[in-house]
């Protein structure tokens, strides 16, 4: 494969990145793949595997920037549900003008409390919630609350 053969960067080589690493390779791109445990699924089916933690973004960044010198960088990706590897994605694909998500698209799908509050501006339908620290606060709200309730932290799944 010649350096300057389109190139997909994946952030992320385990076992749920698989496929997309093969539907890269079958669409004819040269593969990176970035992770930290070199016997993940992925360091050995992508074209090349850089030894580095999704959760390094700035070491994730330098590493792109010095592979665009040399391939034809066409996009970075991943399939982690992790906010940090997504905002690496979506930091990096802006600093190359590479296509991707914006970066306050990350924060409101990876941040439930920052989501509802955008529902609440733009007038988007959603169940009532409350986020609270204190347990009297969610009693108040659970006495009034329609049934059934899910509960969840801000942040993550």
């Amino acid at each position: 494969m010649t350096s300057r053969s389109k190139t997909i960067i994946i952030v992320g080589g385990s076992n749920s990145h698989y496929p997309l690493i093969q539907m890269a390779k079958k669409g004819g791109y040269y593969t990176f793949v970035f992770d930290q445990d070199e016997k993940c699924e992925g360091a050995t089916l992508a074209d090349n595997y850089v030894k580095l933690s999704t959760h390094d973004i700035d070491g994730i960044l330098s590493k792109c920037v010095e592979i665009n010198k040399y391939y034809d960088l066409r996009g970075i990706t991943t399939l982690s549900s992790s906010p940090t590897p997504l905002f690496a994605v979506a930091k990096i694909c802006k600093a190359l003008n590479l296509p991707s998500f914006p970066l306050n698209a990350v924060q409101l799908a990876t941040n439930k409390m920052l989501m509802k509050e955008s529902f609440a501006n733009f007038d988007v339908p959603s169940p009532d919630w409350i986020m609270t620290d204190n347990v009297n606060d969610l009693a108040k709200f659970v006495k009034h609350a329609n049934f059934p309730l899910i509960m969840k932290p801000s942040a993550g799944d």
